[in-house]
């Protein structure tokens, strides 16, 4: 029997005044906020253990917060609404929380949050199935960071990731504070707000196809072509996909066409291995959600 999701807390947004900040103290304040430690911190900005503590007291004065995590959540936020400010960028945190429950390998989110990948709000859901929406790599280096956390004891967490939806790439800054019991990694909690890509991303081919699985007749774009192969001036069978597909992904590859009726989101999602000649096997993301008269919707997105 599964525990009782971790309590940890609300998701209430304080906010701090970081504009007295000296320019070394806001370097040691963005670095806490990507996740270093103390050591780690010294040793980036080439400084003594002891002069790194007294520029953490100078912060926390200046500030008005004793907290480490506080005060690197409210580095984030600041430097978000910055960005929001001169790119456009859609920012609201008072809809935009997570909580992890690492226990029980479950997440619940806001509304919004959860409704972008397809599940119910407000509702805890298992960390795999949230996270299904992933790109390939970022999910590898979340699942990694997870494990960081546990051994490390990590009390913040700061990344970049990917989710692949139909309707095409959306990015996120994930952030938020990390929480222990016994020693015991039990959960976190935090915010993900969509932003613009913070540093160079792969480069990723995204096609949208359209397939009637009765008739086996699939439509694609010319991405989607180009990630198989194929030619854009003929008419495919899902099979020609298939034969494409290595043998041991089918099973997983298959589900993008099966009925979504009585699954608990309308979105199906699997990572497959292409095979095609004279180029390296290679993954791919399939993204799936039913359509109008029976037509699966989806697309295909990989690194080449």
């Amino acid at each position: 029997m599964k525990e009782e999701p971790a309590k940890i807390g609300g998701m209430a947004s304080t906010h701090y005044d970081l504009s007295r900040l000296s320019p070394r103290e806001a370097e040691v304040l963005s670095l806490a906020s990507k996740g270093l430690l103390d050591k780690e911190i010294a040793r980036e900005l080439g400084l003594s253990l002891n002069t790194l503590r007294t520029y953490w007291n100078r912060i926390r004065m200046k500030a008005g917060e004793s907290s480490r995590t506080g005060l690197a959540t409210a580095w984030v936020s600041e430097e978000l609404r910055s960005q929001a400010q001169t790119e456009s960028v859609p920012l609201d945190l008072n809809d935009s929380w997570w909580e992890f429950d690492a226990v029980n390998e479950l997440v619940r989110a806001s509304k919004t949050l959860s409704e972008r990948v397809g599940l119910t709000g407000l509702e805890w859901h298992p960390f795999e199935e949230y996270n299904r929406l992933i790109h390939p790599d970022d999910l590898k280096n979340k699942l990694e960071l997870v494990k960081q956390v546990a051994e490390l004891h990590l009390p913040y967490v700061s990344f970049v990731e990917r989710y692949l939806l139909p309707e095409g790439i959306i990015h996120f800054h994930t952030f938020g504070e990390t929480f222990f019991e016994d020693g015991r990694f039990i959960g976190g909690k935090g915010h993900q707000v969509i932003i613009q890509s913070l540093e160079p991303q792969p480069q990723l081919r995204l096609g949208r196809w359209s397939c009637h699985p009765e008739s086996g007749v699939i439509e694609l774009d010319g991405d989607c072509n180009a990630l198989f192969q194929l030619d854009c001036q003929q008419i495919w069978k899902l099979d020609d996909i298939r034969s494409r597909v290595a043998l041991r992904d089918l099973d997983e590859f298959n589900k993008l066409f099966e009925p979504h009726t009585g699954r608990a989101s309308n979105i199906q999602s699997c990572v497959f291995r292409v095979v095609t000649k004279g180029r390296e096997p290679f993954f791919c993301r399939g993204v799936s959600r039913p359509g109008q008269n029976g037509v699966v919707v989806g697309s295909f997105s990989a690194s080449v």
